[in-house]
């Protein structure tokens, strides 16, 4: 079959009811090519009804124009060169006996689909799987599926509509953790993992009746979530979250995904807030409180189940935070400096010591300089681990959500232009549920295995001019480059160290798993020591 008949309306028409009104062309084509070969002799016939009761037979006048309808030569030849076996005392249709299946035409390898358009009355050949149909004809579309029986009164039946693409008990559930998962992108992540039906979702929030009314209104079933309290700007709540999750057994042992998402944003402060243990709010809660409770988490992801896929670690980046970006350049930049002030513990004034790189403190930059943070701590926990534990370690910028809480604090004005801007300007607008399914699918996906990769999409992304003659590629991500600083892993890892420091983080509190022993899976057995060989002229 050609691509020209593939992609013509009577394609369209075919697959429109299992693809929607915009099925046409490549959709068609996509959908029909991926159907089998094999199965019986098939005719389909769609009709634009809301319904087609089970069963029934048709009307007259249709059996009728089904008796006079004759065969032409070319449709003959056609099918002998196809390769149907015919039995020489019955013609091809309205003279065989009723019931004598033995007359019917015979194939040996493939079947045809005569797929009539009432519109058009073209006819399009698919060798396709009978099995197969019900994916491309649901209940709804009422549909008729006739054996090409060659004397009427046809059998006309009505397929049932096809189940689930997979079905998953809660025991196989597998286990995710997403913070700041109340509002915004946490919130959307967390839909787009409950709506996969795979992954029940503990979501880590700091309000537990706000997270409990945003899981109702979107109809989070009540076995696909847990809310529990996090408070990322107190260490002492993070180390009792940490407790309280491995006290639940079925949780910790399915355990397979951390989502680090949750931050603050005051884009307009001149004067530091602090959190609970003194640092700086920004750096606290969207940097230090993040690595506290990644690492904590570590060892029981590596202990937890395997369950057919990676286990992954992912902390959410920012645009904001590469200076190799458009949106980077915009003053003022990130740039963590010495870190003398993160070594300090962030405990200084408006004046110098609450900024990480020490200087006097400017709120949008604290962010952007914890996003870095956030980057470069995945890089480092990905160069540490990953080959020891299997865990896949990312970052990723999911698009510029425009109208996200996150900017709760900015100017009115700013939260009625920006979304404008973005959307009608720049075109890099990206909506909470479309940033919420790329979060998701980071940590579900097969493609996003590359442990210390930084995640972007063209379409929606960091790039001005992707976003302008690349926007609709914006499905799959790529591993973005970072900045210089970004890619640092010498800065990486100095400020690693001194991030463990400052939160209070033990060196036997972090992964000490050895390699080739994955917790919860197949270990590699002790091999036998290979004797010591004699040192070169030793009796």
């Amino acid at each position: 079959m050609s691509a020209q008949m593939l992609a013509s309306p009577v394609a369209a028409h075919v697959v429109a009811p299992r693809f929607g009104k915009k099925a046409s062309g490549v959709s068609a084509r996509k959908a029909i090519s991926s159907v089998p070969v094999g199965g019986p002799r098939v005719q389909v016939r769609t009709r634009e009804t809301d319904a087609f009761p089970g069963g029934g037979n048709p009307s007259r006048a249709d059996q009728d124009r089904r008796r006079r309808r004759r065969v032409r030569p070319r449709a003959r030849r056609a099918d002998r060169a196809d390769g149907f076996e015919r039995r020489p005392d019955v013609e091809r249709r309205g003279n065989a006996p009723r019931d004598e299946a033995s007359s019917l035409p015979r194939r040996r390898d493939a079947s045809t689909v005569h797929a009539r358009n009432p519109r058009h009355h073209r006819r399009l050949e698919v060798a396709v799987d009978a099995r197969s149909l019900a994916l491309l004809y649901p209940r709804s579309t009422a549909c008729r599926l006739t054996a090409v029986f060659p004397h009427p009164p046809h059998r006309f039946f009505t397929q049932a509509a096809p189940k689930a693409a997979f079905s998953v008990s809660a025991a196989a559930q597998k286990t995710a953790i997403v913070t700041g998962a109340s509002s915004g992108l946490g919130l959307y992540t967390t839909k787009a993992l409950v709506d996969r039906g795979d992954y029940h979702v503990v979501m880590a929030v700091r309000n537990v009746a706000k997270a409990e009314e945003a899981a109702r209104e979107l109809g989070f079933p009540a076995d696909a979530y847990t809310i529990m309290e996090l408070e990322l700007g107190d260490l002492k709540s993070v180390r009792a979250f940490v407790k309280k999750f491995r006290g639940t057994a079925k949780r910790s042992k399915t355990f397979q995904a951390l989502i680090c998402n949750a931050a603050v944003y005051f884009p307009n402060a001149i004067e530091p807030t602090f959190t609970k243990d003194g640092f700086e709010e920004s750096v606290g809660v969207t940097h230090l409180g993040h690595f506290l409770l990644a690492n904590l988490l570590l060892t029981d992801l590596v202990k937890a189940d395997d369950m057919g896929i990676d286990k992954r670690m992912c902390v959410v980046g920012s645009v904001t935070a590469n200076t190799n970006t458009l949106a980077g350049q915009v003053p003022p930049r990130a740039n963590l400096g010495d870190m003398s002030g993160l070594e300090s513990g962030l405990a200084g004034d408006r004046n110098g010591g609450a900024m990480i790189d020490g200087d006097r403190f400017v709120g949008p930059k604290a962010y952007k300089d914890a996003k870095l943070c956030n980057i470069l701590t995945a890089k480092e926990m990905s160069n540490r681990w990953h080959e020891s534990t299997g865990v896949t370690f990312s970052t990723m910028y999911p698009g510029c959500i425009a109208d996200t809480p996150l900017f709760r604090n900015h100017t009115p004005t700013f939260r009625f232009l920006f979304p404008l801007i973005q959307k009608y300007v720049t075109k890099g607008y990206v909506s909470m549920s479309e940033a919420g399914g790329r979060l998701a699918s980071v940590v579900c996906d097969p493609e996003y295995t590359e442990s210390g990769a930084y995640w972007a999409w063209k379409g929606g992304g960091d790039q001005l001019w992707d976003n302008y003659w690349d926007n609709s590629n914006r499905e799959k991500a790529f591993n973005n480059k970072t900045s210089k600083e970004g890619g640092d892993m010498l800065k990486a890892k100095e400020m690693f160290d001194m991030s463990q420091k400052v939160v209070g983080l033990k060196d036997s509190e972090l992964c000490t798993v050895k390699k080739g022993q994955k917790g919860g899976g197949m270990s590699l057995p002790n091999m036998p020591s290979m004797p010591k060989m004699p040192a070169f002229g030793a009796k």
